[in-house]
């Protein structure tokens, strides 16, 4: 191994790592990257964190990955007081620290989706076919490949990887099937605040948003016709929605993962102004530091008029930097 996997800091709530990294054929790489948990309302303590990430790496490559475990909304008895979510995130994260490093991408993704199943497969409350009690999490991987210095993704779910090129110029890397899912939903909590006359935050504890979601969960996900959208959950079908990219690693000055929660509920990940903003943020305060002004956003949005599910979602970010 190139390096050894060690954090600076670690609790339940959080996840902080920096390190500076050789990687033969790519040069000196710099890795900074946290994860912190949020919470439901202004105020509540911080619960466990359902995000993860992991780095790890050889002489001749580095692999990022970030898992973000999707709420559940049915208690499985076997995990005693963990959630679904936190379990499968954690699980993969497990997964691929404890695998041989593979060149495919998306074999890697397709192989610890099938692990995971292996693992789901022994709770014997958990019911397959019932997809609001099945552990469930995103998976974002990125492969730095000093040998044929080439960046390779593969990912299905809404955390997201983005590049920001020598030239100042930025791309995303991954898609977002959820994105139009949970757009139905937000809309239906605009609405009933609209008739009801109540914020955001209030409507969002309508038993009409519960419902919503719950369908939106049983009916999106791994759909075998391809009309849904992909998550790690050892549904075979998952393969099928698996986004992969790849491009040459000589015009990239950084590359950003992220979980959807890192990005400030007044900015888009989509937006290139606003990912040379989330870049500018990384680069100067660190991951944390980006952290701490999306958690400063959404604390001055108390009320949710930036709609969204909870006051502030678990938030995971890497940053991987060359030196150029």
């Amino acid at each position: 191994m190139a390096f050894e996997f060690s954090y600076s800091s670690e609790t339940d709530a959080g996840i902080f790592f920096h390190r500076h990294v050789e990687v033969d054929g790519l040069g000196l790489i710099t890795v900074d990257a946290a994860t912190l948990a949020g919470c439901r309302d202004p105020g509540d303590p911080q619960k466990p964190n359902e995000d993860a990430f992991s780095i790890i790496g050889d002489d001749g490559s580095l692999v990022a990955a970030v898992f973000d475990g999707a709420s559940s909304q049915k208690p499985i008895p076997e995990l005693d007081r963990i959630s679904g979510a936190r379990f499968a995130s954690h699980t993969l994260k497990e997964l691929i620290e404890s695998s041989p490093l593979g060149t495919d991408v998306r074999a890697t993704l397709n192989g610890l989706n099938v692990a995971l199943g292996e693992r789901l497969r022994r709770f014997q409350s958990v019911d397959c076919t019932d997809l609001n009690s099945l552990p469930t999490s995103t998976a974002t991987i990125a492969r730095f490949d000093g040998r044929s210095n080439t960046l390779s993704t593969a990912h299905v779910g809404d955390s997201f990887v983005m590049v920001l090129g020598v030239d100042g110029g930025t791309k995303l890397l991954t898609n977002n099937l959820h994105r139009r899912f949970d757009e139905q939903v937000l809309t239906l909590v605009h609405r009933i605040a609209v008739e009801r006359g109540i914020t955001p935050r209030e409507a969002g504890v309508d038993e009409r948003v519960r419902t919503a979601i719950m369908n939106m969960f049983q009916w999106t996900r791994n759909r075998p016709d391809g009309t849904g959208e992909g998550m790690v959950n050892g549904d075979p079908n998952m393969s099928r929605y698996i986004h992969v990219a790849s491009l040459s690693f000589s015009g990239v000055r950084a590359v950003l993962l992220g979980s959807d929660g890192l990005v400030p509920p007044d900015m888009d990940e989509r937006n290139h102004d606003d990912m040379r903003r989330l870049f500018d943020i990384a680069h100067r305060d660190g991951v944390v530091g980006l952290i701490s002004h999306t958690r400063q956003v959404e604390d001055d949005d108390p009320e949710r008029w930036h709609i969204r599910y909870k006051h502030s979602d678990d938030a995971t970010g890497i940053l991987v930097t060359r030196s150029i």
